[in-house]
Parts: C-alpha cells; structure tokens; sequence
C-alpha cells in the first residue's frame, strides 16, 4: 500500500511518535529520516506488519495505549487517528474540582489469601464527592461509571469533565476499575465490577448517598460490562444483591451485547478470545442480550450508540427490544454526529443534545421515590 496520507498530521505528533514520547523509536531505517513526515512515515511501515494501512492491537508497540488512539472503535488505527490521539491521550486526572471532594483508590475488593495476587489499583475506585451541605435526612443519588479498553485496557481516571459534571448535579460520582485481559478472562471482569458496585453500595450512606438509587454508565467494553451485571443475576446475587436494585443503566457505545455474533468478527476473535475464550457457552454467557428473559427484574436502560458504527447499532436496538419484550423499560438514543470516542467525551459537554437526553434520563430514574 503506498502511505500517502500523512501530509495533515502534526509534525509534533510525528516527532513524538519516533522521538519514544509516545511509542517506542523504530530501529534506523536505510534513508534520510531529517524531517517530521519522514519518520512517522517510516515508523508506520515498520509497525505495519502486513502493509494494510491500519495498525492492529497486536502490531502496536503499546498495546494498553491502544483505545485512547482507536476514536471509532473499530479495533484498529489509522494515520489520522495517530495523528488526533495527543489532544486526548492523556488527559489530566481531575483536580481541585470546585465543590468536589476527590478520593483516590479506594480498595473495594483486597487479594487476601488469592493467588496469584493483583495489582491492589485494578480493584479500587475514585470517588467524587459534593461538598454542598445536605438537608437532614437527603441523601445523594451515585453514578458508577466503568470505563472502556477493549477488556484490557484503560484507567478509571479517564473521566473527562464527568465529575465535575455530576457533582454539580448533585450526584455522587464513583469511577471504577477492574482486572484485564489477558491477565484474567470472564467472568473476573464482572465480577469485579459487581464487587464495586456492592462496595458503593454498602458505603452509600457514609458518604452521604442513597444506596437505592445507583445508576451504572460504561463506554465501549465498559458499557458491556454494567449491561452484563445489570442483566445477569449471578453477579450482584454474590452479594446477596440483584440487578432490580439498580435505578438505571446508561450504556455508551457498545457492540458486545451479543459476544457469540461478535466472535464471528476476524477483527475482534483475538481479542474476545484473550477476554472471553472460545467456548461457544462462555461467550453466551458473557452476553447481556441472551440474560433478558420474561419474568426478569431490569434497571431502566438508556442504550446510546454513534450512527457511523453499524454493529453498535444493530446490537443496541436488538438488546433495548429484547428489554422492552419482557416488560423493561429501555430507550436507544442515536447520538448524531458523534464516533466511538465522542460518545463518550460529550456525554457532559455543555449545550451537547446528546448530554441532554443522558443527564434527562438520569433525573428521571434518579428521582427520589415518594
């Protein structure tokens, strides 16, 4: 394939790229390499292992920097998706957010006694916390949000402005993270998560929340995975908990809710496969869409997805009917105009349609009882 295409991209960006700022340096390639084209040019054909023009999870030196280059979540990366990363690649942690008390790593779930053992970061949480004084008797309502990475990648402090955001709202806001792939497979993910879930739960009233009024929200594979608790029994029942206990799930951007279709994806095998295993039984059982059955107890959902990815489409308005079948309450929201990343970045950006319809559902699941 000839590589023509970098005629846009930031020369600091190239730079960084070749310079080892970001990924590694490429080994000397056998000509002039003096400008910033040149060397993101001839990184990009070293890297490119099958000369396809795109760049696989497995041909990325960083494998775990690998979502926050991936903007429309199609698993994998062009030159103009390397050239837009560095705006958003790193984004400050949240600090000293006016009106919020932030606590870091916070341990819902310890490796006493397992082994092997676990980075005790992968199973703790952020809170964020309204300093506004409560009335007697209020408590606040929780956001817990479980962000996205493929199964295996990204951090809980890539938030954007969702604290800050929230908080004002009145919310208590909670971000979590859990052990990845292929470090560990189904169902640790999950059951993590369920382990956060019942943690904020159990604690909701020390911090001044309201336990009954726990909304999750996800992006990408995170939004698989509230989906997966919050349709699957198993998880929250460990807790003696079940998903009827949730007020409501907000899902960004998934198209995992049916993981044995997904499997069929040669782009994706890998990838479920590290995550989930090949069992046709595991990968059902990972699936949210195939736990919605009648006479099931489900949160409301607000199931949005970005136009351009037509698999996120399709499996959003198939799980969100297969909700309302058996009598649930779900909405899809089409979120114009938006990729994979923009789902999740706008979800708080002032004056964003798509924010509105996001922060008009929570109030209205979020709304206290009586």
């Amino acid at each position: 394939m000839e590589y023509n295409s970098l005629r846009e991209v930031s020369p600091d960006m190239l730079t960084a790229l070749v310079a080892g700022l970001i990924l590694p340096p490429p080994p000397p390639p056998d000509r002039d390499v003096s400008q910033p084209e040149q060397r993101g040019m001839a990184w990009f054909r070293q890297v490119d292992a099958d000369g396809d023009g795109f760049l696989t999870m497995d041909e990325f030196p960083r494998r775990r920097m690998f979502a926050a280059f991936d903007k429309d979540g199609d698993d994998r990366l062009s030159l103009e998706e390397l050239a837009r990363a560095p705006a958003d690649l790193a984004p400050p942690r949240p600090e000293g957010i006016p009106g919020v008390e932030t606590r870091r790593d916070v341990s819902y779930r310890k490796a006493e006694g397992e082994v092997p053992a676990w980075d005790q970061r992968l199973t703790s949480l952020d809170l964020y916390l309204p300093t506004t004084i409560l009335e007697k008797g209020e408590r606040r309502p929780i956001i817990v949000y479980v962000h996205g990475g493929g199964w295996r990648a990204g951090d809980k402090s890539r938030v954007d402005n969702k604290p800050g955001h929230y908080c004002r709202a009145g919310y208590i806001f909670a971000s979590v993270n859990y052990r990845l792939s292929p470090d560990v497979k189904h169902p640790t993910h999950a059951e993590d998560v369920a382990a956060a879930v019942d943690w904020i739960m159990d604690n909701a009233e020390r911090l001044g929340g309201d336990p009954d009024r726990v909304v999750l929200m996800g992006h990408s594979a995170g939004a698989h995975l509230v989906a997966l608790v919050a349709t699957d029994p198993r998880y929250l029942g460990e807790h003696d908990r079940s998903p009827a206990d949730l007020a409501g799930v907000v899902a960004l951007d998934s198209a995992s809710y049916d993981l044995v279709e997904r499997a069929d994806d040669l782009g994706m095998r890998k990838m479920i496969g590290e995550a989930f295993g090949d069992d046709a039984e595991a990968l059902r059982s990972a699936s949210p869409v195939h736990h919605v059955a009648p006479g099931g107890e489900y949160p409301a959902f607000l199931v949005v997805y970005a136009p351009r990815r037509l698999r996120a489409k399709r499996e959003s308005e198939r799980f969100a009917e297969a909700i309302e079948k058996v009598g649930g309450d779900a909405e899809v929201l089409r979120a114009e105009g938006k990729d994979h990343a923009a789902v999740n970045a706008d979800a708080t950006a002032a004056g964003d349609a798509m924010g509105k319809q996001i922060d008009e559902f929570l109030r209205r699941v979020l709304r206290p009882s009586g």
